[in-house]
């Protein structure tokens, strides 16, 4: 599966991201907010790790709203902690 993330807390960047999806995409405001991966490594590893309960095989992110190198370390570090976590999930993967 494939998405938005916006990891380095510019809320901007997601505001301007979800107005976009309800004016040119039609989609509701409340199912708008729920698209882009934000948050901190912890929040996003329970995003990825809902994604994979879902039956995502794999997720690929599109690293969005400026400091790719920040966001591709918060994306470590969840990936860090799904590991450490729950080896035997991250196993069946």
């Amino acid at each position: 599966m494939g998405g938005h993330a916006f990891l380095g807390g510019d809320q901007a960047a997601v505001a301007e991201f979800t107005r976009q999806l309800v004016e040119v995409y039609e989609v509701a405001p409340e199912e708008a907010a729920d698209i882009p991966v934000t948050g901190g490594g912890e929040q996003v590893a329970e995003r990825l790790h809902a994604f994979a309960e879902a039956g995502a095989g794999a997720v690929t992110l599109n690293l969005d709203g400026g400091h790719w190198v920040r966001q591709a370390e918060t994306l470590a570090e969840a990936r860090h902690r799904l590991q450490a976590g729950s080896d035997a999930w991250w196993a069946r993967r």
